[in-house]
């Protein structure tokens, strides 16, 4: 799992927890992948262990928030596995104490912006992001 060093103990046991919600609502388990792979989690059948979906994930607390973001990277990592292996691409969003889902559609563009992490790291972490309005998503 790629996790940058920001990403606390108490945060990644949050996005797990998270994460497991999200499988569990979905009668799946949670696979959590490799330090190699783009994205941090798959759901998987749990009798084939046949691989159902991808899964990335945050958590966050800030006060006031009208879209979700991440690196335009690891969206593109979703979106191509999804293309290369016809398995659908999942984003899930907690906002304090509220879960939200995306299933990424074909055709779906979220705004591209050059976006940083001053909140987490310094300002020196400007990157492409994408943002995704909160009216895409759905309550979990």
């Amino acid at each position: 799992m790629k996790h940058p060093i920001y990403n606390t103990k108490d945060k990644l046991a949050a996005e797990i927890a998270f994460a497991e919600k999200i499988a569990t609502r979905a009668d799946m388990e949670l696979s959590i992948l490799p330090g190699s792979s783009p994205l941090d989690y798959a759901l998987v059948d749990p009798k084939t262990k046949e691989v159902q979906l991808w899964l990335e994930v945050s958590c966050r607390t800030d006060a006031q928030i009208k879209e979700i973001g991440m690196s335009l990277s690891r969206w593109m990592a979703g979106v191509d596995m999804t293309r290369k292996t016809g398995i659908p691409f999942l984003v899930g969003f907690r906002w304090k104490d509220t879960d939200f889902i995306l299933q990424v559609r074909e055709g779906f563009i979220p705004l591209l912006q050059i976006g940083d992490e001053s909140d987490r790291i310094g300002d020196a972490d400007k990157k492409p992001v994408v943002k995704i309005p909160f009216r895409h998503f759905h309550n979990l």
